[in-house]
């Protein structure tokens, strides 16, 4: 899952210019501090709205009568009509909402309107990936060739298109909800939107062919892993993937440092087929955490959270998970939006994943937008906080902030605002 990371390098560089000065020891809590956070709290809100939003979408769209574990074709195709029109409609507006909400002289209200645009965006989302899991099972059934066949398809387009990098999910990746590019939304190819015709067909490939991609990646794993962690006790075999996923996860969290230089050295050399390489071998540890602890927590959800009442247990977690995400301001982390292309950031970067919550929040929080008489001119360059040369009177206090600074404008002038993050 993925843009993502554009919300958090900015931060993790600034962040990153302060550790020089500072012990190691603090360096290393600093990312022990961000994998807890996301691992032991993020990720298993992120899977449980997931997990309720799409029984749900199986209670309530179109359901079988009587009750069946494979969809109707009606409502696969439905779920399928719903995540095209959306997907399309959220990349079209993007700029549009970014610009209304940004205006918008209450931060409350701003933050109440990014929480609706994450509800709906996020039941577009999880009918994109209900219509295209349905439609494997549907004509592949549940055995391991399927979860093989799965995988296999999505992973070589992946890799054709350069888009493996996408499809790492929670626990090594996270969204404040804070953040600048909150809206953002990039297609495969960065077509601009005034090559009208060239935009549309950017936005249906990247929807349809890296977007169903990463689905089938997930699917075939976690089938595969169906069946090679059974057990007669469904229990054991979800407390086994989900202690995998966290030992994997600490492992890539911790290791993306390490990883990162590695991917410098290759860059430096020039070698930039093996620098791809190595961060999608990188990412694909990163993969596989994501996916066992998502099948751990979904799978103990179902044996533990109401199991005698689909309905309510599905209501449940729906409503846990992105209450959960929205009081932590991480209500887009559990959106996929957005396709990054595998080696194009350079500096290491490739390798960091965007899960430095400690981190956003450092950067983030604390800050006050938009109050009346106090406008905020957006800066081209980050400028450190301490080198503006602002009045007392008509400067705002940004916390912990050193992207930002305020700036007198004139009446007339429109107010921006400049968040310290910036997929």
């Amino acid at each position: 899952m993925s843009n993502k990371a554009q919300c958090v390098y900015q931060c993790v560089d600034q962040d990153r210019e302060g550790m020089r000065k500072r012990p190691r020891v603090w360096t290393v809590t600093r990312d022990v501090l961000d994998a807890l956070l996301t691992v032991c709290c993020i990720a298993p809100l992120v899977v449980s709205y997931w997990r309720g939003t799409f029984q749900l979408l199986d209670l309530y769209i179109l359901p079988q009568d009587p009750p069946s574990v494979i969809s109707s074709v009606p409502s696969i195709a439905l779920s399928a009509v719903i995540a095209l029109v959306g997907g399309l409609f959220f990349i079209y507006v993007q700029d549009v909402a970014k610009a209304w909400v940004h205006s918008v002289r209450s931060p409350i209200s701003e933050l109440m309107l990014k929480r609706i645009y994450c509800y709906v965006f996020g039941l577009v989302i999880v009918n994109h990936w209900r219509a295209v899991w349905a439609l494997w099972d549907r004509y592949t059934g549940f055995d391991l060739y399927s979860g093989i066949q799965c995988s296999s398809t999505g992973m070589v387009v992946l890799l054709f298109t350069r888009s493996f990098r996408n499809s790492i999910s929670p626990p090594v990746i996270a969204a404040s909800d804070l953040c600048e590019e909150f809206f953002g939304i990039q297609t495969r190819f960065r077509v601009p939107r005034s090559r009208h015709v060239l935009f549309f067909l950017d936005c249906l490939f990247s929807l349809i062919i890296p977007g169903s991609s990463i689905v089938c990646v997930v699917r075939g794993f976690w089938y595969i892993f169906d069946h090679v962690f059974f057990f007669s006790v469904h229990a054991e075999s979800y407390l086994l993937s989900l202690g995998l996923g966290i030992v994997l996860s600490f492992v890539a969290l911790l290791l993306q440092h390490s990883a990162a230089a590695g991917s410098r050295k290759l860059e430096d050399g020039r070698h930039w087929f093996l620098k791809i390489c190595f961060e999608d071998l990188f990412l694909f540890l990163a993969c596989i955490a994501g996916i066992n602890l998502w099948r751990g927590v979904w799978g103990l959800c179902n044996v533990y959270v109401f199991p005698s009442d689909p309905v309510l247990s599905s209501w449940t977690c729906h409503t846990v998970g992105m209450g959960g995400l929205m009081l932590l301001f991480h209500g887009s982390s559990a959106l996929v939006k957005g396709y990054q292309i595998d080696g194009e950031f350079t500096g290491g970067k490739g390798c960091y994943l965007p899960s430095s919550s400690f981190t956003m929040f450092k950067h983030h929080m604390g800050q006050t937008h938009r109050l009346p008489g106090c406008p905020i001119k957006r800066l081209e360059h980050p400028v450190p906080a301490e080198a503006a040369d602002c009045p007392a009177e008509n400067a705002i206090t940004i916390k912990m902030a050193p992207l930002c600074v305020a700036e007198e404008l004139s009446p007339g002038d429109t107010q921006r605002e400049h968040n310290g993050g910036g997929t």
